[in-house]
């Protein structure tokens, strides 16, 4: 027996007094429990010494056992005690007495209705919940729970005082002086085993102390610290109590209730953990046949036995009477007992089965575990070993009911049919002999292929022909054998599963899930089907035939054994489409982060064409280095390892370290930065530079079907250096694989497919090869592909070392005799895939194409890591088929190769299988593998290598495989033959047709991946080289001019002449060698030779100029604009006219592309990255201009194919030198605002601090200002509008319906007559209704924000068309009767009648009437006389800029007449932080398009422009091919350092 030092129960008792303050200090207790009970000891001896308070002992005869509850209501009514602890079984027992209506009920409940709410405890076990309320509805007094610990005294009591949380009845609250500690058992935080720091603890056992022992006690002669180590856990630095109880803690009150005892919970072998304590609470509550039951796990561990006591007089047995319990047990004999037992059985398992089926799901649960055969009834008379408390006993039900777990395993498992105990062994053995007959029977029922016994197989000719023949069964008697095995098996399920439908309902189709066989019915079935069927199983059986129909031909032997590896290749995706291209996959995007700072494809291909070696010794930041040793393999111990060299990224110091990551970028708060593993950042920012390198805009993916498939394995290595720096990652960090695919789709708002794929080392292959099926079968439309590897540690350094698979050199020496393993190298590759015909469509830059993708495994092999020749020739077959593609049309094998004599030797004689005989000597197979480069990324190997073959196709060398200097003895290069790189060769293509690569990558597991990699060629390069002089024809216009270009460097901008053959006068081209002094402005950084600008008019003589404006019209309208300067007009318009006929046939684009200007545009999301960014494109011009390019492609894939952020800079030009100093003048200005503005920091941050908390509401001002008399059109804007006119659709179609209108209305007006003031309104109103139209299609609004139209002058009438007040048709007839000299209030009044005046759809600013017409708001004839009679007059621009300057945020001026200085000046006064923008800009010093400028100024504001209706204009002005995105530069993250740990590097 344990001893417990007294203090702790002590303290516990008088503390309790403080804690219920309410309490009697000297209650009367009644004593129940027996003094030799802890729980007895504390409310008799405890209590006397803590309080003095008297005892009243229970009245108990002498031959009474256990607790007699009418014994005890009998004294609780005569005594009326204050306090009453009781057991839980003593609260049962009295409601099985107040249930059976007891005569003296009446007495007891007015006795028990008397006593105080704080009277009765309950206490050594969790009290039964359905009591509880029971007891509180039925008496009005709560039963004040407590519970405790021998060792540690009470911890949790009832706080009756404190309001009820619903369905919290049970609960209890935390006694205030012990700290507790929940350690986690599961998912839930608040569930666990509870641990106890008690100030008062004791130190452990109490027992005599031995002779010579050492110890430390306050008692003498007294140890008191036995088994400490057992009982307490530090945490934390303190010692707490292990319970060995399970808590739920209430996240609402904080309250606590049991769950059960640790070593309670029932653990299967399977791993399932189950709590048997809320099954036999509620069973024993509602089964009124059932006394007690308890769930004990047999030998096995697999099955779960349900021990039941009944209540026999419930019994109702044969004769339908109740079972008579004054029989004495022991005159049964034991058939006698066994048939009782088996009544009851039935009897209690319909009871139970029914609680079962309307019970919650904690209870439900254990419907997939029992069936009938694990229910098992204890003999009439005995009773369940119970605790003192009452409780079950576990322990001891265990050790005298061990061989009746054991027998009822075997009947569960179908070893035996029946259970019958004591019965003589010879009456077994023949039971068992019998069942085994029986069995043996229904086997040879059940004729089967597998039957034939050696003997048979043995015999004559004759009987094997007889054999033969009498296995030619029709298909009849096959179907009925079937049948019968269909049954059997469905006879075994339903054994396994009582619930199971009837056979007419059974789905013979169904897996086994469905009918609730899990992996432990699984064992269970294969049990008994062995037994019955004589034929072995095992549990993979059922995994392989997984259907009741499937497992039936199993049996049977009807299998179809022989199809198995004939049709090994099906049938291509595209069989029934005619379309060759629809399987095609198109990479038009790619982003890398690869050993020895490789960071994009030119650091790639540099490091392959030199054959630079990326593995290098271990980065000093990282603990790769720990537990390198200098030893052979076989003699390393352990944590040993002897890898010198890997393959880091960082490795140079001119990247980003991983510890660097730029936060704010991809919306992560701090901490969460700091949980984000390395292999995430590099996902999120390979993507983001992949989808840029593609030519998308990441915004432009929001809420599209894109895909996301990365390649991870499940490593958690920092996670755990978070933790062992005390870190707790937030929710937020999602760290498992699972979180960063969703983070990817989160963060780009996707709703397409989202998965993590982990194949060793072939998962990225494995994601690329989903994300082709994705893409083919339409589960996307566009897919994110990606695979990461990180080296953390060298934790796995020593598994790999010993296994002999990486090299103790450091490098990958493929196919050489001296291959001894790989280096092990981290990184990450990600891809855009989209497919073929869609990338054409949107005119993506293909970096290659995927001919064909197969996924496939090794089967049976020597071990599960070897690789499969055999897998390996299937799988590419498989590929092959898919592409299209003969093996002789492969040039080039990117192998996995990872440098293992073994799997070196594997992989090519596959190689050899299927290429044998396709290639020449002259022709061979080239292979190669890039992990002699860069090391084996493992997870990123495979895409790796599709980024080395698309790298190769573009420069048409194939790179040298290095570490190769004699072929391993086990390879075989001559049967194909093959041709190891060993330098970089050129990459040649037969018949000029496009190259045609494989790359094959292999998983530890068995996993293979083979992609069919075919070059990019655009069609015309396809099929022009087909005729021998065809490729020659497209450099003929250049190759003239390239033996000039040695000899006078001026002529590279010869290009430029060709854009002047549409003027007939070609002699005055040559001319323009003035040009050539552009060369001379790079020598002069100084940049104030502005001289050389206003040169440039002269250049193209200006006289002329005049005559380029009138050639956009040639196209469209042959009419000449009549200027008397051209007299010779006429005869020239043959001449011109044919000219325009052959540019519309040539469309010669450079001649027309080089007069246009091309808007570049450049934003980041902070200052400094977007002058970084900047710099990074001026480099590119600078490039350009030397190599003489055209910028249509730069210019327009910054405007479509870069997500535009708030930083922004925009800058124009015809050519690159012009684009060039534009970007660098705008960079200056930029640097000089970033200046000034820190010097204004402080200042401005309070006033954008004020504006921000006074006006909440995003608003934009868009301002018209025109004279109504005295009109003076200023020549930029009939420039522009002859340009729009030519240009833009959609300003053409409304300006000329505009004229149409006007010319309905107005005799004898035209625009190209002379304006007057009447004309030239009609104009000005045409001009800003059409613009308004087009801005409508390039501008897009902002659904946020709101927009005023203001309207001043002649501007009202503008803002009220605009504003939908009007429509134009009207404004058209009231300009009519503006062009009286008085306004007539009739003629107004006429007007307005005949009129249907519309309601507004904007908000417009009348100045004449200082008032905001809103949305659904419309004009009186009132407002229009007032308008009319005012238009003449600008006012009341004051009160605009006051009303509404200060709540907006930007404002557009339109203005022809000069205007605009009044109002600027009146808004940069009041609110210089308005931000305005000028549609008409009167400088001499630019000669750009109006709308050019617009546009740029709207995107520097921060406008939304719709570039795909702006880069439209070019298709309209006959270029030759439509503009394509081409590679740009990435975003220049700005990184910080989020690591767990300081970092010296």
């Amino acid at each position: 027996m344990k001893f417990i030092p007294f203090k702790a129960i002590n303290c516990g008792l008088i503390f309790r007094h403080f804690l219920l303050n309410k309490d009697n200090l000297h209650p009367k207790i009644m004593v129940v429990a027996p003094l030799y009970h802890s729980l007895g000891t504390a409310w008799s001896t405890g209590q006397i010494m803590n309080t003095g308070s008297p005892l009243i002992f229970r009245t108990q005869k002498k031959y009474d056992i256990g607790f007699v509850a009418e014994n005890i209501l009998d004294d609780i009514t005569e005594t009326k005690p204050d306090l009453i602890p009781l057991f839980p079984i003593n609260y049962v027992e009295f409601k099985k007495l107040f249930d059976e209506n007891h005569p003296k009920c009446e007495i007891w409940e007015k006795g028990i209705r008397s006593l105080s709410k704080r009277c009765f405890l309950c206490g050594g076990a969790p009290p039964n919940y359905d009591v509880m309320c029971w007891f509180e509805k039925k008496f009005n007094i709560p039963i004040n729970n407590s519970y405790g610990a021998t060792e540690a005294g009470l911890f949790m009591y009832k706080d009756i005082d404190k309001p009820q949380v619903p369905g919290e009845i049970n609960y209890l609250t935390r006694c205030p002086w012990l700290h507790f500690h929940l350690e986690r058992i599961s998912d839930d935080p608040n569930e666990g085993e509870l641990y106890i720091y008690n100030p008062f603890k004791i130190q452990g056992y109490a027992a005599k102390a031995k002779k010579g022992e050492f110890y430390e006690s306050t008692l003498p002669k007294v140890r008191v610290d036995l088994e400490h180590d057992k009982l307490y856990k530090t945490i934390n630095g303190l010692e707490y109590y292990k319970t060995n109880d399970i808590w739920k803690r209430s996240p609402v009150s904080g309250d606590y209730v049991y769950v059960s005892r640790a070593d309670d919970v029932i653990n299967f072998s399977n791993g399932l953990k189950m709590n048997p304590l809320p099954f036999e609470s509620t069973v024993t509550y509602e089964c009124n046949d059932i006394k007690q039951c308890c769930l004990l796990l047999d030998d096995t561990q697999c099955e779960v036995v349900c021990f039941v006591e009944p209540e026999w007089s419930k019994i109702i047995m044969e004769n339908g009477k109740p079972f008579d319990t004054t029989i004495n047990p022991e005159s049964l004999s034991r058939e006698d007992q066994n048939k009782f037992k088996k009544i009851a059985q039935s009897q209690v398992w319909d009871s139970i089965y029914q609680v079962l089926s309307r019970s919650a799901q904690n209870i439900n649960d254990w419907a997939k575990q029992l069936t009938i055969h694990n229910i098992y009834v204890i003999d009439y008379g005995k009773r369940f070993p119970t605790t003192d408390k009452g409780s079950l006993s576990r322990r001891v039900a265990r050790l005298e009911y061990s061989e009746v777990l054991k027998k009822i395993s075997k009947l569960i498992n179908g070893e035996i049919d029946s259970f019958d105990e004591d019965i003589k062994e010879e009456k077994e053995e023949e039971k068992e002999k019998e069942v085994i007959e029986n069995n043996n029977t229904k086997a040879k029922e059940i004729k089967t292929k597998d039957s034939i016994t050696q003997k048979e197989i043995s015999k004559e000719q004759e009987q094997e022909q007889e054999h033969e023949n009498e296995n030619k069964k029709s298909q009849e008697e096959i179907n009925e054998e079937i049948q019968e095995a269909i049954k059997l098996i469905y006879e075994a399920i339903k054994e396994i599963v009582p619930s199971t439908p009837e056979f007419e309902e059974f789905n013979i189709n169904a897996p086994f899930t469905i009918y609730s066989i899990d992996s432990i019915g699984t064992r269970k079935l294969t049990n008994i089907l062995g037994r019955r069927t004589g034929k072995p199983f095992t549990t993979s059986t059922l995994f392989n035939y997984g259907t009741t129909y499937d497992l039936a031909k199993y049996i049977t032997g009807y299998t179809d054994k022989d199809k198995f590896g004939k049709d090994l290749i099906p049938k291509s995706i595209v069989a029934n489409k005619k379309d060759i291209n629809s399987n095609k996959i198109a990479i038009i995007g790619m982003a890398l982060r690869l050993p020895g700072a490789i960071n994009n494809a030119k650091s790639f291909w540099m490091a392959l064409a030199k054959g630079k070696d990326c593995i290098s010794t271990p980065v000093k930041d990282r603990k790769l280095h720990l537990g390198y040793v200098d030893k052979p393999s076989h003699l390393l111990n352990e944590n040993e390892h002897n890898i010198p060299r890997c393959g880091c990224y960082d490795s140079r110091s001119n990247v980003a370290k991983p510890s660097e990551f730029d936060a704010e970028f991809f919306n992560c708060l701090p901490e969460e930065a700091m949980a984000l593993d390395p292999r995430h950042r590099w996902i999120l920012e390979t993507s983001w530079e992949a989808l840029e390198n593609s030519g998308i805009a990441p915004n432009s993916l929001e809420n599209t079907i894109t895909g996301v498939f990365l390649g991870i394995n499940d490593s958690h290595d920092y996670h755990d250096l978070m933790k062992e720096n005390g870190i707790t990652p937030p929710i937020a960090a999602h760290s498992t694989p699972s979180g960063i695919v969703g983070r990817l789709s989160y963060f780009y708002k996707l709703f397409g497919p989202s998965f993590t794929i982990d194949t060793a080392c072939s998962t990225g292959a494995s994601a690329l090869h989903s994300a082709c099926r994705s893409l083919q079968f339409g589960d996307c439309d566009l897919s994110i592909v990606s695979g990461v590897k990180y080296l953390y540690t060298s934790n796995d350094f020593h598994r790999t070392s010993i296994a002999r698979m990486t090299s103790p050199k450091g490098r990958c020496a493929t196919f050489d005799k001296d291959a001894d393993g790989f280096a092990p190298s981290e990184g990450c590759v990600t891809f855009i895939l989209k497919r073929y015909e869609d990338a054409i469509r949107d005119h993506d830059n293909i970096l290659s194409v995927i001919l064909g993708t197969s996924s496939g495994q090794s089967g049976i092999r020597q071990s599960i890591s070897a690789p499969s020749s055999d897998g390996q020739v299937i799988n590419l077959k498989r590929a092959l088929h898919f592409a299209g593609v003969d093996p002789s049309d492969v040039s080039f094998v990117e192998t996995h190769g990872t440098g293992t004599p073994l799997g070196d030797a594997i992989e090519v004689n596959a190689l050899n299988q299927v290429y044998k005989g396709t290639h020449t000597s002259e022709n061979p197979l080239i292979i190669g593998s890039v992990k002699t480069n860069i090391g084996h990324t493992t997870e990123v190997a495979g895409l790796a290598g599709v980024a080395k073959v698309i790298l190769s196709m573009q420069h048409k060398y194939i790179p040298k495989n290095l570490h190769f200097n004699t072929l391993n003895p086990e390879i075989d290069i001559e049967s194909i033959p093959i041709q190891i790189a060993t330098k970089t060769i050129p990459w040649e293509n037969k018949n000029n047709k496009p190259r045609i690569a494989q790359v094959s990558s292999f998983g530890l597991q068995g996993s293979i991946v083979h992609i069919i990699l075919q070059e990019y060629l655009p069609e015309k390069e396809q099929n022009e080289p087909k005729e021998p002089k065809e490729p020659k024809e497209p450099k003929e216009p250049k190759e003239p001019k390239e033996p000039k270009e040695p000899k006078e460097p001026k002529e590279p901008k010869e290009p430029k002449e060709p854009k002047e053959p549409k003027e007939p006068k070609e002699p005055k081209e040559p001319k323009e060698p003035k040009e050539p002094k552009e060369p001379k402005e790079p020598k002069e950084p100084k940049e104030p030779k502005e001289p050389k600008e206003p040169k440039e008019p002269k250049e193209p003589k200006e006289p002329k100029e005049p005559k380029e404006p009138k050639e956009p019209k040639e196209p469209k309208e042959p009419k000449e604009p009549k200027e008397p300067k051209e007299p010779k007009e006429p005869k020239e318009q043959k001449e011109q006219n044919n000219e325009i006929e052959n540019m519309e046939k040539n469309k010669d684009s450079k001649d027309s592309k080089k007069e246009e200007d091309y808007i570049l545009t450049i934003s980041a999301k902070s200052p400094l990255a977007l002058l970084e960014l900047s710099n990074n494109y001026l480099n590119i011009l600078e490039s350009m201009e030397d190599n003489n390019e055209n910028i249509e492609n730069l210019c327009y894939t910054s405007n479509i194919g870069r997500q535009h952020f708030n930083y922004r800079i925009s800058a124009i030009g015809k050519n690159a030198n012009e684009l060039y100093e534009d970007l660098e003048q705008k960079i200056e200005t930029y640097e000089q605002q970033i200046e000034l503005s820190k010097q204004q920091q402080q200042q401005q941050q309070q006033q954008q601090q004020i504006s921000k908390n006074n006006h909440g509401l995003t608003q934009n001002l868009e301002v018209y200002i025109e004279n109504a008399k005295n009109i003076d059109i200023s020549p930029k804007i009939n420039e522009t509008v002859e340009k729009l006119v030519s240009t833009n659709n959609i300003f053409k179609q409304t300006f000329e319906n505009c004229e149409s209108e006007i010319q309905n209305i107005f005799e004898n007006i035209s625009f190209k007559e002379t304006m007057d003031d009447t004309v030239s309104q009609l104009y000005i109103l045409s001009f800003y209704y059409s613009l308004q139209q087009l801005n409508e299609s390039l501008i897009i609004k902002d659904n946020s924000s709101k927009i005023i139209y203001g309207g001043f002058g002649f501007g009202e009438l503008v803002s009220i068309v605009i504003g939908g007040g009007l429509n134009i048709t009207s404004a058209f007839t009231l300009i009519k009767l503006l062009s009286n000299d008085k306004i007539n209030e009739n003629e107004i009044s006429s007007w307005y009648n005949q009129q249907d005046i519309p309601k507004f759809q904007k908000s417009a600013y009348i100045s004449s009437l200082d008032k905001v017409f809103k949305n659904g708001d419309i004009l009186s004839q009132k407002d229009i006389l007032s308008i009319m009679e005012n238009i003449h007059e600008i006012k009341n621009i004051s009160s605009f800029i006051e009303n509404y300057g200060n709540k907006s945020n930007t404002m557009t001026l339109y203005s022809m007449t000069g205007h605009n200085e009044e109002i600027k000046k009146e808004s940069n006064s009041k609110y210089p932080n308005l931000s305005i923008t000028e549609f008409v800009v009167e400088s001499s010093t630019t000669e750009k398009s109006l709308i050019n400028q617009f546009i740029m100024n709207e995107y520097n504001q921060g406008k939304t422009i719709n570039w795909d209706i702006y880069n439209s204009r070019f298709e309209n002005e006959g270029h030759q091919k439509s503009l394509q995105k081409i590679e740009l530069p990435n975003y220049p993250f700005q990184r910080s350092t989020y690591w767990p740990i300081s970092l010296n590097n």
